[in-house]
């Protein structure tokens, strides 16, 4: 075979392969704008749904809905510049996984701009934008659930990741059940906050020490003492390492890490039930500060 019929094989194939490419991510986009539409009007009586464009991206298995706009008046809206869902599993009411984000998010109440809000009153010169994700997976069988991250970021100015494990829940009807039931409860068994901070910390402390009159190294010495203070009083299980991560952090904000393991898993039951009792509260949730 010389090297023309060779060439031509290849682009052959290259075309063919285009073909069913192009002609298969046309079918996916039209699937999903169709299943788009359907969810804008199963919403619609509650609040009304805009959007620019559906895109499925084969190659990544993912779904991106661009200038997504939820309204319920004139008035008060929630801009999307871009969501993007990379799983989801929709056989169910509820899904069994679920991975999402939404980038570049603003709120609108009574026609003012959160972000514009946000930004303006810690001095940042350019508006901040907002980015929220949520990556879980929920055993439907056995009522696991395994928030993998629920967070929220600026660039520039940090973020907050959350995740947990519950065990034994639901997130339906059963809820309720499962939540009181005395042979086999709703379990929590661990969760993790960790903050990343780039600049927004030190900007709230200086906004903090502009209302009160003290300068912003006075601050941060009046914030140690009172975590100290503070651990003192309600008698928080929290260890001396905890403390000395506190204080660095108050002094040069970096990353903080908040771990919550207790030895044997506590009921959610339990955990309501003295959600105003933070010493018990406390003892109950095995705190660790990193």
């Amino acid at each position: 075979m010389n090297r023309r019929k060779k060439i031509l094989i290849t682009a052959s194939v290259l075309a063919a392969f285009a073909a069913v490419y192009f002609t298969a991510s046309y079918l996916a986009n039209m699937a999903a704008k169709k299943r788009v539409d359907s969810f804008a009007e199963e919403i619609s009586r509650y609040i009304s749904m805009e959007y620019e464009d559906v895109n499925v991206n084969l190659l990544r298995n993912s779904l991106t809905v661009s200038n997504l706009e939820l309204k319920q008046d004139n008035y008060n809206r929630i801009a999307v510049k871009k969501a993007v869902v990379e799983k989801i599993d929709v056989k169910s009411a509820f899904p069994s996984k679920l991975r999402i984000s939404f980038h570049g998010i603003d709120i609108e109440n009574n026609s003012r701009s959160l972000k514009k809000a946000v930004s303006d009153t810690l001095g940042y010169s350019e508006e901040l934008d907002f980015d929220l994700r949520l990556d879980y997976v929920f055993n439907q069988e056995n009522g696991d659930f395994n928030l993998k991250a629920l967070e929220l970021s600026s660039q520039n100015a940090g973020k907050i990741t959350i995740s947990a494990y519950i065990e034994k829940t639901a997130f339906d009807s059963d809820f309720l059940n499962r939540l009181y039931s005395e042979t086999d409860p709703s379990m929590f068994k661990n969760a993790q906050v960790v903050f990343t901070d780039d600049s927004i910390t030190d900007r709230a402390f200086e906004l903090i020490a502009g209302f009160t009159g003290i300068s912003l190294s006075d601050l941060k010495s009046l914030l140690k003492i009172q975590a100290g203070y503070v651990k003192e009083m309600f008698q928080a299980g929290l260890d001396e390492e905890s403390m000395i991560k506190i204080k660095s952090f108050i002094d040069t904000p970096g990353i903080l890490t908040i771990s919550s393991s207790p030895e044997e898993p506590v009921t959610l039951e339990m955990l309501i039930a003295n959600f105003n009792k933070p010493v018990k509260l406390l003892a109950m949730l095995d705190l660790k500060v990193r």
